[in-house]
């Protein structure tokens, strides 16, 4: 009988046991994900901000040419080429608002007093805090009170 108890308390012991080293490995798993997912959401901030930097760097350069062509063949305007012109300047404002869009999705706060704060800090400009503004999207907790 005693060694009927010993089997079933070694086999219960061997479960704890590795209950234990489950959990074990599990919480550090955890901890290493939890990790993993900061380092990955501070990349994604990162890559929002060059993109809205390099859309906003390509749109000024696609206005200036789209001026500069206008200006210099102002007599003899080509129509395909404005068109065209136009297009791009159309779509680099589009893509211009996407980046915006990927850095509201990427901030842990966007509201309008961080909006001012980038502004003061220089890290966007004025004139495209009112493209910040226009996604934004305002708490409900805000709007009842």
């Amino acid at each position: 009988m005693q060694k009927v108890e010993e089997n079933g308390m070694n086999y219960n012991r061997v479960v704890g046991v590795l209950g234990l080293i489950v959990g074990v490995a599990g919480l550090l798993f955890a901890i290493y994900q939890r990790g993993e997912n900061i380092k990955l959401k501070d990349y994604n901030r990162s890559q929002a901000w060059y993109l809205y930097a390099k859309a906003n760097t390509v749109g000024h350069q696609i206005q200036e040419a789209y001026n500069m062509y206008k200006t210099k063949h102002k007599d003899n305007l080509n129509l395909e080429t404005v068109e065209l012109l136009s297009k791009v300047d159309a779509f680099s404002q589009d893509l211009f608002s996407e980046t915006i869009r990927q850095i509201q999705l990427s901030e842990p706060k966007f509201d309008l007093t961080t909006i001012e704060q980038w502004v003061q800090s220089g890290k966007i400009r004025e004139i495209h805090k009112r493209q910040f503004t226009q996604i934004m999207i305002e708490d409900k907790k805000e709007e009842k009170q």
